[in-house]
């Protein structure tokens, strides 16, 4: 399974796509390594159905995004 995701980097202004594999999403490090291959992060915000900006910070938050997320591509952001 691909993820498409949308990176948007508050920092910079810039959006780009990035397509993440199965095995980067089970754990949220390698998720935000392959989002963000050049600058570690912590955590990210995603946006969900109604808009809302949610923290991923841990395994289980991305577990639950990913399992409950109904847009595609996925917005990510990374500040």
């Amino acid at each position: 399974m691909v993820l498409n995701t949308i990176v948007l980097d508050e920092s910079s202004g810039r959006e780009r796509r990035v397509s993440v594999d199965d095995i980067a999403t089970s754990f949220l490090d390698t998720f935000l390594a392959a989002v963000s291959p050049q600058q570690h992060y912590q955590y990210f915000l995603y946006e969900d159905e109604d808009g809302d900006l949610i923290a991923v910070r841990t395994n289980e938050e991305l577990a639950a995004m990913l399992s409950s997320s109904r847009i595609h591509p996925l917005r990510i952001h990374l500040s």
